[in-house]
């Protein structure tokens, strides 16, 4: 590159240079108000917008030739990176440059950002830079073992989900996790995310209160493995779904090689055999299909066995099976849900219905808007909107159906007024969080207005500087507002940001989704402001047991931020292990937004 051109792109760098201090100039308002320890993060929060806010690419090009930083990883030392190319420029083209002191150097950025994580996530573990948060099923507060399990094999963090449980669950939880941090010599912080008002599925009408028990059979037919039934004295969330609830004096009687007789919801008879005496109860094998209710009978053949009555069993969760081209009703009042509703010629005699959880959307949502169930597995476009209901036409389904039960989450990405802003419920919860938690999560944040809000509900409940807070970002406008937001929430100390990837995709749509993770990475990163990555990571090994490839894949991004948390599932215990792995194998390729280069493995060089 001739001299000439060395010179007219110092230029172009220091009019860059000049746009970033009058845009910090401008926010000096901003900037006054933000906690000590945020003073320079808020300083150069407004140095990559305004550089952002350019077209940086024809530079980027011409730097990245002359072999210069192109500002691709200058998020959190903008003045620093623009200072060092305009001075190597000069040099370059050999005129003289006294350069100026930067309110933040790259070594300081980093040291700066490990500070705000540390206060707000503890400190990082020996082997990795990445948290690890995990969110609690509501067993973990009958059972101390699942909280074990998790911190043993690296869980950093806990989340418990104000919008499930209650306090006295939420006590043993956090019990149940200080007492094996104590046990592991580990700091284990607890997080609470308040709910917000958040839109949710209605119940469905209860099943039956029935068990199918069936035993396992060969492409023949014939029988492989009998159905197992556990006789036990009581049900628990723990219990397997083959138990069963007998009277305990009765079960006490039995011994194996026992036979009994039923008569099953059916009319059919059926035989079964005691197998084992376990410490959960009483095992029994069956050859024959058999459908257990509550109140039926079981006869035994010994004759000093009187006969027993099954005690009540819980009522089988339902759900509604949608298709594409479905329709469904939606309705204000707390009615059950249930499916649709034929007559003997196929007739469809009622549409399946259901409520939810908040009717403030009845007076909010007009035609032609979408509307997204769980997570985006099922979709559709509201058709119609009548007194006290709606009518949703569903085009995002699988083609065999795909189910939707109570308690799921509703997205409306499409309304033109926002729904936020704490709920009384979130108010009462908060008294319980700034107690006994070490970090609040608020849910449904889209503007300064809800970070003042809440923060001035904070201090009116002498919260004390320990508490941390996280702006879960959730939704377009929260992005839209994501600036704003930090210098608002950056008030008080120690602060984050979550990224709530399942329903920001809904919100943005699945094909921006990446880009604005990335956005808000970078826009975090300039306010050494720590990121929590959340929801969906490793979801199929979580629930399923296995995972998927790209789940391998997306996991790895998690180290872009400072935390990733998982959501809870059978098999957490095995994603934590997995995630604590990756992160610790892969922790010297990448440090925040930065990829490294570490030296080749042995195998790849002696190739």
């Amino acid at each position: 590159m001739k001299k000439e051109q060395v010179i007219r792109l110092r230029t172009e760098i220091e009019k860059l240079r000049k746009k970033v201090i009058r845009k910090q100039q401008d926010a000096s308002g901003w900037i006054e108000k933000v906690h000590p320890e945020y003073t320079k993060g808020a300083i150069n929060l407004t140095h990559y917008i305004a550089l952002r806010s350019n077209n940086l690419v024809p530079i980027q090009k011409k730097l990245g030739y002359l072999g210069i930083t192109r500002f691709a990883r200058s998020q959190s030392h903008v003045m620093d990176s623009l200072l060092r190319s305009e001075q190597l420029l000069s040099a370059l083209a050999e005129v003289p440059y006294e350069r100026e002191k930067a309110v933040v150097t790259a070594k300081q950025a980093d040291k700066l950002i490990k500070r705000h994580s540390n206060a707000l996530l503890g400190k990082k573990p020996a082997t990795r830079r990445v948290r690890i948060m995990v969110t609690l099923p509501t067993e973990a507060a009958l059972d101390p073992m699942i909280a074990d399990e998790l911190v043993k094999r690296g869980m950093d963090c806990a989340r418990i989900n104000c919008a499930h449980d209650g306090p006295a669950a939420w006590l043993s939880m956090i019990k149940n996790v200080k007492s094996a941090g104590r046990k592991y010599a580990r700091e284990v912080k607890i997080a609470m995310d308040l709910g917000g008002p958040k839109i949710r599925t209605g119940p469905i009408l209860p099943g039956p209160e029935v068990r199918h028990l069936t035993p396992e059979r060969d492409g023949f037919g014939r029988v492989i493995s009998p159905a197992r039934i556990l006789f036990t004295p009581k049900l628990d969330s723990n219990s397997p779904a083959y138990a069963i609830p007998v009277d305990k004096s009765w079960l006490q009687q039995l011994l194996p090689g026992d036979r009994i007789h039923l008569v099953d919801t059916r009319e059919r008879e059926a035989i079964m055999e005691i197998a084992e005496i376990t410490d959960e109860g009483v095992l029994a094998h069956c050859y024959t299909s058999v459908y257990i209710g509550t109140e039926t009978i079981l006869k035994p053949e010994r004759e000093d066995l009187t006969p027993c009555r099954i005690l009540y069993l819980p009522p089988k969760e339902q759900s509604l099976l949608l298709h594409p081209g479905d329709r469904l009703v939606i309705h204000q009042s707390a009615l059950f849900g249930e499916p649709d509703l034929f007559d003997e010629s196929g007739h469809l005699l009622q549409e399946a219905h259901m409520s939810c959880t908040f009717p403030e959307i009845f007076r909010i949502v007009e035609k032609g808007e979408r509307i997204f169930f769980d997570d985006g597995k099922i979709g559709g476009v509201i058709e119609k909107v009548a007194n006290g209901y709606i009518e949703v036409k569903i085009d995002r389904a699988s083609k065999s159906g795909t189910k939707l039960r109570a308690d799921k989450g509703i997205n409306l990405p499409d309304i033109k007024k926002p729904i936020t802003g704490l709920t009384e419920k979130d108010r009462e919860d908060l008294k319980f969080v700034v107690k006994h938690a070490d970090i609040v999560n608020v849910s449904f944040v889209n503007n300064v207005h809800d970070v003042e809000e809440f923060i001035t509900l904070l201090k009116s409940l002498n919260a004390g500087s320990t508490l941390g807070v996280t702006m879960k970002i959730e939704t377009q406008e929260a992005f839209n507002n994501l600036p704003h937001i930090l210098m608002a929430v950056m008030r008080i100390h120690p602060v984050g940001i979550m990224i709530a990837r399942g329903d920001l995709a809904i919100e943005v749509g699945w094909d921006e989704i990446g880009r604005i993770q990335q956005e808000i990475l970078g826009i975090c990163s300039s306010a050494h402001i720590p990121v929590i990555w959340a929801t969906q990571v490793l979801e199929s090994l979580a629930k399923k047991g296995l995972p998927s490839r790209s789940e391998i894949t997306d996991a790895t991004h998690g180290l872009k931020a400072e935390c990733v948390m998982l959501n809870k599932g059978p098999y957490t215990h095995r994603a934590v292990s997995l995630l604590d792995k990756i992160f610790s194998s892969m922790e010297e390729y990448q440090s925040g937004n930065e990829a490294l280069f570490p030296q080749l493995k042995k195998a790849i060089n002696s190739q």
